[in-house]
């Protein structure tokens, strides 16, 4: 059972002293124990990036990692847009023009994985393939929606908040 905890006096924060308002509440255990939680009231849409093939938008469920930290602090600037291009019958691969800090291990890439190679590539896939990589998401469509979407020639990728 979650309910609101009372503000004091204290606690309140107005527009002028920070653009996220932040509530906390409380849930109690089935032991009694009362556990107190922040909640981030900021909308998804000034947290997450956005990721479109020309002009469509692609459900992604971004990884919780460093370079993913780093491509939303940049988008913060502007979008990221890179001309992809076809690789192999699996992929679209493209540069992101500047290095991302790497956590690479080996993995075997299936469809629908968003990779980061070499720490300044891009790559989507409608396929799959081994190989080391470090993983930035997931995109969240049915395999043929990505095979139509990406085996079809070259497309533009752009990343935006």
């Amino acid at each position: 059972m979650k309910e609101t905890l009372p503000e004091t006096e204290g606690s309140l924060v107005t527009d002028m002293e920070s653009e996220v308002s932040e509530e906390e509440t409380a849930e109690t255990t089935g032991s009694g124990e009362v556990l107190v939680e922040e909640e981030n009231q900021e909308s998804a849409e000034d947290t997450e990036m956005k990721l479109y093939f020309d002009e469509t938008e692609i459900p992604v469920i971004w990884e919780n990692c460093t370079a993913v930290d780093e491509l939303k602090e940049e988008t913060g600037n502007g979008d990221i847009v890179v001309s992809m291009s076809m690789y192999g019958d699996w992929e679209q691969v493209g540069s992101l023009g500047r290095s991302y800090t790497r956590s690479d291990h080996q993995m075997t890439a299936v469809s629908g994985d968003i990779v980061l190679y070499s720490g300044n590539q891009i790559v989507v896939f409608y396929g799959s393939n081994s190989w080391s990589y470090t993983k930035l998401g997931r995109m969240d469509l049915p395999q043929e929606k990505l095979e139509d979407l990406l085996s079809k020639g070259d497309i533009t990728l752009t990343i935006r908040k």
